[in-house]
């Protein structure tokens, strides 16, 4: 049973929330163009600049930890990463450290087996060397697209932003 933990939440919570797939999944309307899971230290990152660039300058829907009221958070995240069309992982040693992106990511890989379509975008937001990442995060990055933050050429930041939009779009 605890090897299958985070299969079992992942399907009760969508379970629960009448989970239906009568239309393909390329024809499927998302409400979102992406969820954006991050650890709460790299706020001021994701509300300045990735908010910014993606809603503002790509013209993309993001939702940001928008929350059902009276809902338990599980249920909330299940729902978020269904109703987007990708999950974006800000990857920072703070999301490592953070128990609810890590649930973030295996209902997001949970969604993407399930369904078989692409589901997660890693945006690399810090240098950490592949060794001193978990082996669940190094398999999603293998199987995943991911695109590196240039954090030492800002003249690269266009073409980033364009790269992480078309990602997200795709």
């Amino acid at each position: 049973m605890y090897r299958f933990r985070w299969k079992l939440r992942y399907w009760y919570y969508a379970s629960r929330m009448s989970y239906t797939r009568a239309q393909s999944q390329e024809a499927r309307q998302f409400d979102y163009d992406a969820f954006v899971s991050y650890a709460s230290d790299d706020e001021d990152f994701v509300r300045g600049q990735l908010v910014h660039n993606l809603e503002v300058q790509e013209n993309l829907r993001l939702n940001m930890h928008d929350i059902t009221l009276g809902q338990p958070i599980p249920y909330n995240i299940v729902a978020a990463v269904e109703n987007s069309r990708r999950t974006v992982v800000v990857l920072t040693r703070h999301l490592l450290q953070s128990e609810r992106c890590e649930y973030e990511m295996r209902m997001a890989t949970m969604e993407a087996v399930h369904t078989g379509r692409d589901v997660l975008v890693f945006l690399l937001y810090e240098d950490i060397p592949f060794n001193e990442l978990p082996r669940q995060v190094l398999y999603n990055l293998q199987s995943s697209t991911y695109i590196q933050f240039p954090h030492h050429d800002p003249t690269m930041l266009p073409a980033f932003w364009s790269r992480l939009a078309s990602a997200i779009r795709t």
